[in-house]
């Protein structure tokens, strides 16, 4: 499975940024990574009855944390974005952008987002 998602993630990354086949491609992948995962959660977990053993439900403020960091960012993504001049205020896209202009960076980087994405997923 690791191997797979390293392939998938060189390919991809080899395609055009932003074109029509590198966005199918992402979009394809995720949506197999859910499906595979979600296809092993259900037979790992045992056949109960309708109603019996209920998962426990997280209490409400065990989602703060995350709501918190992904407004933050999202708040200084956007600050430095309409911040002038841009030189001075870089966004974490423009950070990161010399780092993925190198494919083998760019595809661990994929292989990375695919790796929470599969963490998440199960």
């Amino acid at each position: 499975m690791v191997a797979a998602g390293l392939l998938c993630g060189w390919w991809v990354t080899a395609l055009p940024p932003f074109s029509a086949g590198a966005t199918v491609a992402v979009l394809a992948f995720g949506t197999a990574e859910i499906a595979v995962a979600e296809a092993r959660r259900r037979r790992r977990r045992p056949h109960r009855p309708s109603g019996a053993g209920r998962q426990p439900v997280l209490p409400r403020f065990a989602y703060v944390p995350w709501v918190l960091s992904i407004a933050g960012l999202a708040a200084w993504e956007l600050f430095e974005l309409f911040s002038l001049p841009r030189s001075a205020h870089p966004t974490i896209s423009s950070m990161v952008d010399p780092l993925l202009a190198h494919h083998l960076l760019r595809g661990l980087a994929f292989a990375a987002w695919a790796w929470l994405g599969w963490e998440l997923a199960r």
